[in-house]
């Protein structure tokens, strides 16, 4: 009796929540024994782009997906990830770990092999604000910077070391450079917030940041023809350990005028935000 009980209690952990987590915990332990082993690339899913746009929720919602080979990557260009490295080495930080876009520059990329990939945008003063709490201690200097540094130091810590043309250059010198896509040579159809796009033996799914997870939840089953994703959130802000350095940051911060009109004027911003979205941002940022 005992054994018969403890077998249908390993039964419904493996069935209920418990059971929904060590099934993710198996997949992602066993794709990263692949990444050691080699890459699986067979049907591979690349969510490829710009850091902080909410590309992880979509990453880790494709692990849940059986028999879905998905990988996540900001950089696979050659030489804008030995522009990145210099960069950060440039202001006494350590070098970003690129070994995963080497691997698929080499094994996807260069052999022409074909993948579906998903980028996401966002407005960029939100997202270069996101991202540079998300480096937070390396732009600092010192860790937990969040409980050392007040909200003044942290927005002069903001405008002096972080890397602000990120988001305006991300699709020339990655998406464009390393798969031959150029996303501005389309328009982007901005009240529907979502494009796809193909070429050579690249499929593309455009999504912005800011759609309802339904719609993001729909574009996406729809561009892998799989009705059995489901988004689920993960890595935000609001549930880190800064949270509340964060929240008092983007209440304080206001950005010069010049700030603004050089990210919300680019070609990236006008591309896939209307006129008067991008007037929205400068209210909100400019003081």
């Amino acid at each position: 009796m005992g054994n018969a009980g403890s077998s249908v209690k390993d039964s419904n952990r493996e069935t209920g929540a418990v059971g929904i987590r060590l099934r993710r915990l198996r997949r992602r332990l066993g794709r990263r024994w692949r990444l050691l082993r080699g890459l699986d690339l067979e049907g591979a899913v690349l969510v490829y782009q710009m850091g902080k746009v909410a590309s992880t929720s979509v990453f880790h919602s494709l692990l849940d997906l059986p028999g879905c080979q998905a990988y996540h990557v900001h950089r696979m260009a050659p030489d804008n990830i030995a522009r990145m490295r210099q960069a950060y080495l440039d202001r006494g930080m350590p070098p970003l770990d690129d070994r995963l876009g080497r691997q698929l520059y080499q094994r996807l990329v260069l052999p022409g092999r074909p993948a579906s990939v998903i980028s996401l945008v966002r407005e960029p003063i939100s997202r270069n604000i996101s991202a540079f709490f998300q480096g937070l201690d390396g732009y600092a200097g010192q860790r937990d910077a969040h409980r050392h540094l007040d909200t003044d130091a942290l927005i002069d810590c903001f405008f002096s070391r972080y890397l602000h043309s990120i988001p305006v250059e991300w699709f020339d010198r990655e998406m464009k450079a390393s798969l031959g896509i150029d996303v501005f040579d389309s328009p982007f159809p901005r009240a529907q917030g979502h494009q796809q796009l193909a070429s050579g033996p690249y499929r593309l799914l455009l999504m912005r940041h800011d759609l309802d997870d339904e719609v993001k939840e729909r574009a996406v089953a729809e561009f892998l023809g799989r009705d059995d994703f489901r988004l689920r959130r993960v890595n935000e802000a609001s549930a880190k350990g800064y949270a509340e350095a964060y929240r008092a940051f983007r209440e304080r911060i206001r950005v010069p005028a010049e700030y603004a009109d050089g990210l919300l004027g680019s070609r990236y911003a006008r591309h896939f935000y209307d006129a008067e979205a991008l007037a929205a941002f400068r209210r909100r940022w400019v003081g």
